[in-house]
């Protein structure tokens, strides 16, 4: 009996590891509801200022070959989890425009981006500061024209001391951002309708998703 216990946890274990949802096969403007479960909230996405679903049940998806995790790094006053959300054009009719993926394993990171940089090329834009140590602040951004899509990616790392040990670490946060190309993002209500027209004069694709990523590199 217990034998037949075992079998069957661990053919329900391969069956979840092998149901994961690969991000890179969803269709833009296609419904997402299905993907989206009580683990999602409501989300404004900062980055590109897109309605959200958010949630920190990442190890139900992957990207190709990527299998991601569910992983937090909890400090006394510090709680840093991975979390996928999923871009929609409204919470009503809940188009999928895209994704953001944020990764705080150093590791997991640097693989996906590795399969990013062998999927897509040289990037468009490119910024690489070494700070203290031997680790890396990167920002990569690129435009697809063959999948119509635009890939920004932001790591940073960040020196620590834990709070409790006095033990010093290295904190590292990915953003990883795949959006349809050729968005154009809705000037906040707040900005002086004077300064809007102005910006628009001297680039009338300010708005445009790939314009407002270029902004994130000096």
């Amino acid at each position: 009996m217990k034998q037949l216990i075992l079998l069957v946890t661990i053919s329900l274990l391969m069956t979840s590891c092998n149901s994961q949802t690969d991000l890179e096969t969803i269709k833009y403007n296609r419904d997402i509801t299905e993907y989206i479960d009580d683990s999602f909230s409501k989300d404004n996405n900062i980055i590109t200022s897109q309605k959200a679903y958010i949630s920190e049940d990442v190890q139900k998806f992957k990207y190709g070959s990527i299998k991601f995790n569910n992983y937090t790094h909890t400090d006394d006053l510090i709680k840093d989890s991975n979390s996928i959300s999923f871009f929609v054009d409204s919470y009503d009719k809940n188009k999928y425009l895209g994704f953001q993926l944020d990764i705080w394993e150093m590791e997991k990171s640097n693989e996906f981006l590795n399969y990013i940089m062998k999927k897509y090329g040289k990037p468009l834009k490119k910024y690489e500061h070494k700070g203290k140590g031997d680790y890396l602040d990167k920002k990569y951004l690129w435009e697809s024209v063959s999948t119509d899509e635009i890939v920004f990616v932001d790591i940073h790392n960040e020196n620590r001391i834990n709070s409790s040990t006095k033990e010093k670490y290295i904190s590292s946060q990915s953003e990883f951002v795949i959006i349809k190309r050729g968005l154009i993002l809705k000037p906040s209500e707040e900005n002086n309708p004077e300064n809007i027209k102005k910006l628009l004069e001297e680039n009338p694709n300010a708005f445009n998703i790939l314009e407002v990523l270029k902004n994130y590199f000096y």
